[in-house]
């Protein structure tokens, strides 16, 4: 049987699929890099899954606000994030016409937003999560960790902290229901991969991603990667939790 889908399309069983979360804030994401990294990937995988994590910027934006001025925010997020999507998608489509004149088959390529997985399943997996950092201590440890380096000590209980922490746990739910329920088992990611995303994948806290994701344990192995470049030739090495 196939998984189900985010959006309503199943895939076909038994493909090895990838997942390439496009990041906003990355400067990573030129054309020319992405090509080359591609490459490597498309030559293991059968499908390509691209998820824009445009939404999950609300948080910095607010962060980013003088005292007051939600309102403003909140109104125009959705029109700003919608175009950024589909900048982005025609983006990537000029990335797949270049790998597919390159002789790369991009038969299976899906882009999605936050949107399209933003649904039932999602609420549950991230009122499991949120439950889990705040029960589990060495969860609760690596959470502060994480966004201590994205806001520093001084800012630790502070407004920009407490919007870390929750763009840091809807990150974490947005990436079970995703990769869970599609049956994702490799994910490439230009950046440092959460260490709390790792630890959860690897059974670090007493907690697995399918009860989280309210699943039945799957005979799938779920692994990260992060590039290396070598003489402008792109390799992925895969990532290991190495938290306490």
């Amino acid at each position: 049987m196939a998984l189900p889908s985010a959006n309503g399309i199943a895939s076909k069983p038994n493909m090895r699929k990838a997942l390439v979360p496009i990041s906003v804030d990355n400067r990573s994401f030129r054309t020319s890099v992405l090509v080359a990294a591609l490459k490597p990937i498309l030559r293991e995988c059968d499908e390509v899954v691209f998820l824009i994590a445009d939404r999950l910027q609300v948080y910095n934006k607010v962060r980013r606000l003088a005292q007051g001025g939600i309102g403003a925010v909140l109104e125009h997020f959705d029109s700003v994030s919608k175009a950024h999507y589909e900048q982005r998608c025609k983006w990537l489509e000029r990335v797949r016409s270049i790998l597919e004149s390159d002789g790369y088959k991009c038969e299976h390529w899906r882009v999605l937003g936050v949107q399209d997985v933003t649904d039932g399943a999602f609420y549950a997996i991230f009122r499991n999560v949120f439950l889990a950092t705040q029960a589990v201590d060495a969860l609760a440890q690596d959470i502060r960790d994480a966004l201590g380096r994205r806001v520093g000590a001084a800012g630790a209980v502070s407004r920009d902290a407490r919007l870390c922490e929750a763009y840091l746990i809807e990150e974490i739910a947005v990436n079970i229901r995703l990769r869970v329920y599609e049956g994702i088992e490799s994910e490439f990611y230009f950046g440092d991969t959460l260490a709390p995303l790792l630890g959860l994948y690897e059974g670090a806290y007493g907690v697995d991603v399918f009860l989280l994701a309210g699943k039945s344990k799957l005979p799938l192995e779920f692994s990260f990667f992060r590039p290396v470049t070598t003489n402008d030739r792109v390799s992925w090495m895969r990532c290991h939790y190495d938290g306490a």
